[in-house]
């Protein structure tokens, strides 16, 4: 699991250092999700990478780390296409999630999402709202499996909405 972490976040820092023409930023932020199956919220933190392609259109990759509970953590690898309308953008995304608890399968998903960049120099903060669509695996032999009913295999829908907020550095100006 921290080779898959180290990766992603080399792959994540190359991204951003491809385009220094282009006002490649890079961004820390804390993150929130309300998962349809899972009893508690998850709390955790990102990076994130953000291209401009066009004044209009930008590429985002992030990598984050959410907790759920003592039982289930969840590490989204992502890429978003972005539409931004000035200071606010809408975009949505792919990501490969994987699952940090025994007997829970890793899995693709996608989302939606919608903030506002607000930039103050060379950093800036950004809040956005993000609905995420995901299931799952889940395995008798699991510690999640009795709370969810699990006889044999079943599906877990981590579907949900959340939030992020955080700081870029290097934002151009609009």
């Amino acid at each position: 699991m921290k080779r898959i972490i180290t990766l992603a976040l080399l792959a994540l820092l190359a991204v951003g250092s491809t385009a220094p023409r282009a006002h490649a930023n890079q961004g820390i932020f804390a993150t929130y999700w309300n998962a349809k199956d899972v009893n508690d919220n998850g709390y955790g933190f990102g990076f994130r990478s953000k291209v401009p392609i066009t004044p209009f259109i930008a590429f985002d990759t992030r990598v984050t780390y959410i907790k759920f509970n003592s039982d289930l953590s969840i590490i989204p690898i992502e890429a978003t296409g972005i539409l931004r309308l000035g200071m606010l953008y809408v975009g949505a995304g792919v990501g490969y999630y994987f699952f940090d608890a025994s007997h829970v399968d890793n899995n693709f998903g996608w989302y939606a999402l919608g903030g506002i960049d607000i930039p103050a120099g060379p950093v800036g903060i950004f809040g956005e709202v993000k609905w995420t669509s995901l299931s799952t695996d889940v395995n008798s032999g699991s510690p999640l499996a009795p709370g969810l009913g699990v006889s044999s295999k079943t599906t877990l829908k981590v579907d949900g909405i959340g939030a992020n907020i955080g700081v870029m550095f290097g934002v151009p100006k609009l």
